[in-house]
Order: structure tokens, then C-alpha cells, then sequence
């Protein structure tokens, strides 16, 4: 956000709960949701347990420190596996929000326009907010936590925006599959992704998903996955991890690949970029 701006409270809380069900469980069955909709962003986070997160048509399946934002008017159910008995609860957080009408509108709205995965493992900070909120809800009495829980929220929507890089194009015209498969990049991004694996999660050709998302994004899928892989490195380094760490925790599997393709992207390497932080923070 530049500097010259002024900086307010860009969440505007409406509910947050922390949960925690147990499956066959009689005196709190979980029950599948209906297919649903809110005037307001639904982010939710996913402490533990496994789960399927609809949205759209779409299926989503949330890990530990995941998070979903669901924007508003979009149809979305949270189904829980309650067959699995090797993980028989499911932990999480759900917090409803509106975004406040002043300047950093245009930044948050663009961050939260369409359907958003993150996976928050990369970055510490996330983690401890997160589990700061369901620590505070217990430790606290309602009022107290009442409090607190703007500025935490605030300060997750602050995080997310910095470590999320989510430059989605917002025209009107956007194809909904490229929202998803962009969701689904972010999901998966250091797991092995190809045009195939997103093609047969969504059950469309290889041909109409590259095509559709260059049409869309102004670059290839590849291309794509390569630059938000080399934008988590970045932060990992920054954030003290040796080049080689922060390749293997990035997505990369190759470190002249890693290496030729940073460097050409930020004019610098990521050994003599990691050098040049250690010295500026000593």
C-alpha cells in the first residue's frame, strides 16, 4: 500500500466463531451444510480435520492452516468427512466481515474479489495470528475477546494481502475457470502442478484451460505458477531461509532452474540476495 496513504481499518468484523466438532458425535452431529450465500466475505480456516469446501461448482479440500475467502453472493457449502475415523474432529475458524468504503477498498477488494486459497505454512506470522484467535477466544471472556477481535482481524486481512500476491485481474469479464484454477495454484502451490492435474480437477481439456487463462491473465499457466513460486522464495529468504530452502519449500526442484530463473526475474541471485539481507539486518 503506498505511503502516502492513510491507513484505517480496512475489515469491518460482522461474526467470527471457532469451532470444534466431533464426528457421531450425539449430542453435536455435524450436519452437512446446504448450498448457501452471504451478503458478506466468509473466510474460513481450517485448524484440523479433513473437509470438502464447495464453492461455485468447485471442490476444495482446506489442510491444516489453510485459509478460504469466499466473496459475497457466492454459493459455497462446507462438507465434513465424517466417515474418516483416523481424524475424528474437525477445528476450525470462520469469520464473516464487510470491507470498509474507504481508500484501501481498492487494494482488500481486489485481494478478496473472487474466491481465494492460501496456505499460510510458508508464513509464520499467519500461523501465530491464527492460533493467537482460537488461544484469545479461549483465554478470554466474551467482552474481552469482543475487544480484541477487530484488530486481530484486521491484522490477518493485513498479512494475507502482503504474502498473498493474488493479482487477479477484476474485469467483469473474467472467465469463472480461471478464478478457480488461480484458487487451486494457490492450494497447491508447492506441490508438482501441471495444466493436466488442474484440467482433470476441473474436468476441462488441457486446450480450453491454457487457453482460457492466457486470455484472462495476460500470461501462461506455467508462467504463472513460476512467478508466484518465485515471489514465495523471495519472502522466504527475506525471512532468513538459505536459498536452498527456500527453493525446496517454494515448489522448485531444481536449482540451476531456481537460480537462472530468479536472478533473471529480479536481477539479483537468491545466494547474493540472501547475503545482502543478513547484512542489512545486522
Amino acid at each position: 500500500i503506498p505511503n502516502q496513504m492513510k491507513i484505517n481499518p480496512c475489515i469491518e468484523l460482522v461474526e467470527l466463531t471457532y469451532f470444534t466438532k466431533y464426528f457421531n458425535d450425539k449430542n453435536n452431529p455435524i450436519k452437512k451444510e446446504t448450498l448457501h450465500e452471504h451478503d458478506e466475505y466468509e473466510l474460513f480456516v481450517m485448524l484440523e480435520g479433513e473437509a470438502t469446501y464447495t464453492i461455485a461448482g468447485a471442490d476444495y479440500f482446506p489442510q491444516s492452516t489453510q485459509i478460504i475467502v469466499v466473496p459475497p453472493r457466492t454459493i459455497h457449502r462446507l462438507t465434513v468427512n465424517s466417515d474418516n475415523s483416523q481424524h475424528p474432529l474437525i477445528r476450525g475458524i470462520t469469520i464473516r466481515f464487510n470491507l470498509k468504503t474507504d481508500e484501501t477498498n481498492e487494494f482488500f477488494g481486489r485481494l478478496f474479489s473472487a474466491p481465494l486459497i492460501m496456505n499460510a505454512k510458508p508464513y509464520p506470522e499467519i500461523i501465530v495470528l491464527i492460533h493467537n484467535i482460537a488461544r484469545y477466544n479461549a483465554l478470554f471472556t466474551k467482552v474481552e475477546f469482543d475487544f480484541l477481535k477487530q484488530g486481530l482481524v484486521n491484522q490477518l486481512a493485513m498479512l494475507m494481502y502482503k504474502y498473498s500476491a493474488y493479482y487477479i485481474r477484476t474485469d467483469e469479464n473474467i472467465n469463472h475457470a480461471t478464478i478457480h484454477v488461480v484458487s487451486y495454484i494457490n492450494q497447491h502451490l508447492t506441490e508438482k502442478i501441471t495444466v493436466q492435474s488442474i484440467a482433470d480437477n476441473f474436468r476441462f481439456s488441457e486446450r480450453y484451460i491454457a487457453r482460457i487463462f492466457k486470455k484472462d491473465m495476460g500470461k501462461s499457466i506455467h508462467a504463472y505458477i513460476n512467478e508466484r513460486r518465485l515471489l514465495l522464495a523471495r519472502t522466504l529468504i527475506f525471512g532468513g531461509e538459505k536459498p536452498t530452502q527456500a527453493m525446496f519449500k517454494s515448489g522448485f526442484s531444481d536449482y540451476p532452474n531456481f537460480y537462472r530463473s530468479f536472478t533473471k526475474y529480479y536481477g539479483i541471485s537468491p545466494r547474493d540476495l540472501y547475503v545482502k539481507y543478513r547484512k542489512e539486518a545486522l
